[in-house]
């Protein structure tokens, strides 16, 4: 019996040792995360673009597959239902993906375009 349970678990899907978490410095003005097209973290409207420290954190772990992943996070400036006559000049996002507890990514990216909705988009392939 011990041999078989120890069979099981070394045959567990491939993401079960590992552990993802994006942690948030800034949204501006909303975030989301899409595993595998199923929406799993929304921010909901941060306003006036605080520094957030981690505030803000999504642990996709249980989410993930024994295949490939995909992995979408989105920023949406402005206020829903976005309409194009809405005035928003900056957006803002600044996150980190941790893989076990150890920072794998670094993203940051900002825009003074007055583009309202979404507008930014990164995908990962865990």
């Amino acid at each position: 019996m011990t041999f078989l349970l120890i069979l099981i678990n070394l045959f567990v899907t491939d993401h079960d040792a590992e552990d993802y978490v994006f942690v948030f410095n800034k949204i501006d003005n909303k975030v989301e995360i899409l595993v595998n097209d199923s929406l799993i973290f929304d921010s909901g409207t941060v306003n006036h673009n605080p520094e957030l420290e981690g505030l803000y954190t999504c642990n996709i772990t249980k989410y993930l597959t024994s295949e490939r992943d995909v992995v979408v996070v989105r920023l949406y400036n402005g206020f829903e239902p976005y309409p194009e006559e809405q005035k928003d000049k900056h957006w803002e996002i600044e996150y980190s993906l941790n893989k076990d507890g150890v920072e794998v990514e670094q993203m940051w990216n900002e825009g003074d375009d007055f583009k309202i909705g979404l507008v930014f988009e990164e995908i990962y392939y865990l």
